[in-house]
């Protein structure tokens, strides 16, 4: 859709966006709001990525930077997905931690929680 001159053209792009969602897969989303990026969230994504890499994991995982959800004071901020946990204050010293534990054993990392 190349722009949304109408409430019902953003009900269609809105569609369009739903419909491609997964529930099931999972997603790492990374805050990358402009508070996430002075406290590092770059960093964190880009370990991310590399860890998600490396694993060659047989289920793919999304990561994706988004925007501000407003908790600026505890980010870097990342909510997995499907089970929507929320980690604040992330390191990328944290991110194998996150990897092995809570995407691949599907534990929950306590400090982390927001």
């Amino acid at each position: 859709m190349s722009e949304i001159l109408t409430k019902k053209d953003f009900n269609a792009w809105q569609a369009d966006l739903a419909s491609e969602w997964d529930d099931e897969k999972p997603c790492l989303r990374v805050c990358d709001g402009t508070g996430c990026r002075a406290l590092g969230s770059q960093s964190v994504l880009a370990r991310l990525c590399k860890e998600i890499q490396e694993k060659d994991l047989q289920t793919p995982v999304d990561v994706v930077g988004t925007g501000c959800p407003g908790f600026c004071e505890c980010g870097p901020l990342i909510t997995i997905y499907p089970q929507r946990i929320s980690y604040q204050k992330v390191k990328p010293s944290d991110v194998p931690e996150i990897i092995q534990k809570t995407v691949i054993g599907g534990e929950i990392i306590e400090r982390l929680l927001y």
